[in-house]
């Protein structure tokens, strides 16, 4: 299969996951008004049909790139493995529905998904089949992106130095390695899906789609690019902002947004540091507050966990998700944060292996892959109640 294949068919199967993603959607909505359960059954019966060619096309597709040979092959192949993954969850939710409707019933996050209707089996099943459509979309929309890294140097549009180059490389092996950890441990047992809360497999695909676009951003010419930007993936809806998030937590960190923001659209030679500085601080505030050192220090005394007598960076995210006891998704939390870090600690502290003329959009999709991180992070803390 040729590169130009590979981004057709890509393009191809994620047009029709959308497509379903905004059938469910619209079907769910109608749920509010006089829609009836056997309108939604007839609906569920028509995507099937359409989404099992798209199934069986992809998952042959995916498993012809494990032969790639260049910088990305390792990445594009535990991408290709975990998309299989997810694949495989898409397909079965017809079959576990009956398996996992008492457990999303007794789920308090399930129950706010599904509007607290009576959860019939086909709601569960539209819940379900909303929930993967949403996974597989983004997912297969990163990495389409990634493949598309293979013919450049990591960071060529921001001139990046090698040691910056060599920090992005090992934080996308790093997050596609424990993404893709993440999702066979899940896809062992499809049922699991419904026993954590859907944080757990609904933001790691947007995670690595938002790092795909940072990535894209400052690799690839937009005269290289095989693909326009896809507008039908975009954020969740219908879920608090991250300044209302904030505004909970405490105010001033919405000041260090503003300023982030404000700084953007700034005409100040020196934005991209500022851009960095304001979102950086954030994020420091941030995690101080959700994982607290007395906290830390009530929850573990492990050595591992400490440096100098203060917690480490990895102590507070296992704090922050220490509610949904899985490894797999701790794991994945950790190289979500390094790879995000890399660019905005870069810029932060002004070092010059990496050029301080981002355009604006550049900075705009990095700000948007942290403040995306930063809400992965208050919503996994939420589940510690």
């Amino acid at each position: 299969m040729d590169k130009r294949t590979q981004f057709t068919m890509f393009a191809d199967v994620h047009k029709q996951i959308a497509e379903s993603q905004r059938i469910y959607d619209s079907t769910f909505h109608s749920l509010t008004t006089s829609l009836k359960m056997d309108v939604v059954q007839n609906v569920l019966d028509e995507r099937a049909i359409l989404e099992r060619s798209s199934i069986s096309s992809l998952a042959s597709s995916l498993n012809q790139l494990s032969g790639i040979n260049n910088f990305a092959s390792s990445t594009v192949c535990a991408l290709s493995l975990a998309n299989n993954s997810i694949n495989s969850l898409f397909d079965s939710t017809h079959r576990i529905t009956s398996e996992v409707q008492s457990v999303m019933e007794q789920q308090n996050q399930w129950r706010e998904i599904t509007k607290n209707f009576t959860l019939t089996n086909q709601l569960a099943e539209l819940t379900l089949r909303r929930h993967t459509s949403e996974m597989l979309s983004f997912s297969l929309s990163a990495q389409s992106n990634i493949m598309e890294l293979q013919s450049f140097r990591l960071g060529e549009s921001i001139l990046a130095s090698e040691s910056i180059q060599k920090s992005l490389l090992d934080g996308l092996e790093g997050i596609s390695n424990t993404y893709n950890n993440l999702f066979n441990a899940i896809s062992s047992h499809p049922a699991r899906i419904a026993e954590f809360s859907p944080v757990v497999t609904r933001h790691p695909p947007i995670e690595l789609f938002r790092e795909s676009r940072v990535l894209e951003e400052i690799t690839v010419p937009t005269s290289e690019r095989q693909l326009e930007p896809d507008s039908d993936v975009g954020v969740i809806s219908e879920e608090k902002s991250l300044e209302d998030w904030l505004l909970e937590i405490d105010p001033r960190l919405n000041d260090l947004l503003r300023g982030a923001h404000e700084a953007l659209t700034s005409n100040n030679p020196d934005r991209s540091r500022h851009v960095a500085t304001s979102v950086r601080e954030l994020f420091t505030h941030l995690i101080h507050i959700i994982a607290p050192d007395d906290g830390i220090l009530k929850w573990t005394s492990k050595d591992e966990h400490f440096h100098q007598g203060r917690p480490t960076r990895r102590a507070r995210l296992l704090y922050i998700c220490r509610q949904i006891d899985f490894g797999e998704l701790s794991d994945f939390v950790d190289d979500d944060v390094r790879a995000a870090l890399t660019l905005v600690d870069a810029l932060h502290s002004g070092t010059h292996d990496i050029s301080s003329c981002f355009s604006e959009r550049q900075l705009m999709v990095l700000l948007d892959r942290m403040e995306s991180l930063i809400l992965f992070l208050l919503r996994l803390n939420a589940e510690n109640g």
